[in-house]
């Protein structure tokens, strides 16, 4: 019979106002993200560390790199998983009119569900860089630019 495991853990660990609460160290805040997770991962219960999981929300905005992935996973102990948001320019069906898109803006995206692009940018940086403490992906949809049924389909 399978076993379940619960996993407990915060959709991102790079939260400066857990200073004093869940960090006790000192951190440059230009290396805040990157160099508070080894502490995260390692925070005490009386019978093992509290967090066994946690969401790379960033690469909603970029794909995350295999280096950048790997460097995140050699400050967590093996058991630890990582659960990672899929970049937007594989889960948005068309671009917000928002500035930060330029000239995307108010556009359809070519790239919406595109399976090679997940591969390419998303998947093999996550197993080289992850390894076995990868979980699972988040995709996260936003429903502007497709009714309902046109989106399921």
């Amino acid at each position: 019979m399978p076993t379940t495991a619960l996993r407990f853990g915060t959709s991102s660990w790079a939260y400066e106002g857990w200073q004093g609460l869940v960090y006790h160290r000192t951190y440059p805040k230009s290396r805040f993200s990157q160099d508070t997770l080894a502490e995260y991962a390692a925070y005490p219960t009386p019978d093992k560390p509290l967090f066994s999981t946690a969401g790379i929300d960033h690469s909603f905005y970029r794909p995350a790199s295999a280096t950048q992935l790997a460097h995140y996973a050699a400050q967590v102990p093996h058991e630890f998983r990582f659960c990672q948001k899929v970049w937007e320019e594989i889960t948005v069906p068309a671009y917000a009119n928002l500035p930060r898109y330029g000239a995307k803006a108010g556009k359809p995206n070519p790239r919406f569900l595109d399976a090679g692009a997940f591969h390419d940018l998303v998947l093999q940086p996550a197993l080289t860089g992850l390894g076995a403490k990868l979980g699972p992906f988040i995709f996260e949809f936003q429903r502007w630019g497709l009714d309902p049924p046109v989106f399921l389909q």
